[in-house]
């Protein structure tokens, strides 16, 4: 196809087209930059191309184009920051290539694609994820994460109740630290909730520790989705204490 029909096709595209000369000038840009960048195509004609770039990114903006323009006919991809006409902060995801010696382009074609919304909903659930990574991380009572019959994760209270550290649980079996005594009846009730079926959701069990004491944990699991498939939750609370002292007061 003509040159002047692939511009009027990519025209109609949501990205942002533009091609540069050697000098890194402007040469041509897609009306698309108004919805991406607030600009008028000619507004931004034969300007550099650093004049929008987040001043953050100058330098690695910079060193691109002078790899851009030792490297002919290769492509280069990215992230880059952007500042659009009202000052605010775009994020792109970039595709460069130097077409100069290409007699039909004569330039360096920059495909941009905004990412903008993606990149905030990425760092919301890395913020989202690091929180509650804490809070688990934090808390009193155990928490892990079954799948297969064995540990997939553990958190600091448990292996704090239990006496391992947590290189020695994970992809250990679950039931090797239980009593022999008790697990026949959390396979049981594992086996049912990963079936759908009706199982307790809250119920005792005994464990034995690294360093040989037993000791009674409540048990109240769920079934999750980890990893893309169901696996068990379980929120572990020690009450061995309180089994003692209720043992007392009985006798």
């Amino acid at each position: 196809l003509p040159l002047e029909t692939c511009l009027e096709i990519l025209n109609l595209g949501n990205d942002l087209i533009a091609i540069h000369d050697g000098e890194g000038n402007r040469v041509y840009v897609s009306p698309s930059i108004r919805d991406i960048l607030g600009y008028f195509a000619e507004e931004l004609i034969g300007k550099p191309e650093m004049d929008i770039v987040h001043p953050d990114d100058i330098p690695e903006a910079r060193n691109l184009f002078s790899q851009v323009l030792q490297n002919p006919g290769k492509t280069f991809k990215g992230d880059l920051c952007l500042r659009n006409k009202n000052g605010d902060t775009i994020v792109v995801n970039y595709r460069v290539t130097n077409l100069l010696h290409n007699p039909k382009v004569q330039g360096i074609v920059i495909n941009y694609h905004d990412v903008t919304d993606r990149k905030k909903t990425e760092q919301q659930l890395r913020e989202s994820e690091e929180k509650y990574h804490n809070l688990v991380e934090h808390a009193q009572d155990g928490v892990v994460i079954v799948q297969d019959g064995v540990f997939k994760f553990v958190n600091s209270a448990w292996c704090r109740i239990c006496g391992y550290q947590k290189e020695d649980l994970l992809n250990a079996s679950f039931l090797e630290t239980l009593l022999p005594e008790d697990k026949k009846m959390v396979q049981h009730y594992a086996e049912q909730r990963l079936k759908g079926e009706d199982a307790p959701r809250l119920y005792e069990a005994r464990i034995k520790t690294k360093q040989g004491d037993v000791r009674t944990v409540e048990v109240s699991p769920s079934v999750i989705q980890f990893q893309g498939r169901a696996s068990d939750m379980a929120i572990l609370r020690d009450i061995t204490e309180q089994k003692k002292m209720q043992q007392r007061l009985q006798e």
